[in-house]
């Protein structure tokens, strides 16, 4: 088995609620140092987190912010994905923020599903899907999350 150089969550975040604290600090800080004066932001959406769960060794979140809904993964145990080149928590460091890192195609519960890898220097490597990056039309986080359900319900139906 092979070094994958994943970083994962902290120990100091190992309890579900100072994880889900520090998700939210992180967030508000990655908005006020890059995206508070984006017109293409929404600052009325506020910082939520949704449908928080552990499963098969990860955790997943979808998290509200001004600039996106996305679902987050963090996983537990090295999850021996392979680290692009320049993605490494040592090449990361202390560059600035990337709403989508390196497109990866990975096996999850049967089937594939499309991430993007990203990193921070606290929370580690997690993958993150964007449900929407344009989050200037949405009125409430109400209808941010009932979008995603409609999205839900739809591929429930097909």
């Amino acid at each position: 088995m092979h070094e994958t150089q994943w970083q994962l969550i902290p120990k100091a975040l190992s309890k579900d609620e100072a994880f889900q604290d520090a998700l939210l600090t992180i967030h508000h800080e990655i908005y006020n140092d890059f995206f508070s004066d984006d017109p293409l932001t929404n600052s009325e959406l506020g910082f939520h987190l949704h449908a928080y769960r552990r499963t098969s060794g990860w955790r997943v979140v979808l998290i509200l912010t001004p600039w996106m809904l996305s679902r987050l993964l963090f996983p537990e145990n090295d999850p021996q994905i392979v680290i692009p080149e320049g993605w490494s928590g040592e090449e990361r460091g202390e560059t600035e923020y990337q709403v989508l890192g390196p497109s990866l195609r990975l096996g999850w519960s049967g089937d594939y599903m499309q991430a993007h890898l990203n990193y921070h220097p606290r929370l580690g490597h997690y993958l993150l899907q964007p449900i929407s990056l344009k989050m200037h039309s949405y009125t409430s986080p109400l209808e941010a999350f009932e979008a995603w359900n409609g999205v839900i319900n739809d591929r429930e139906r097909t």
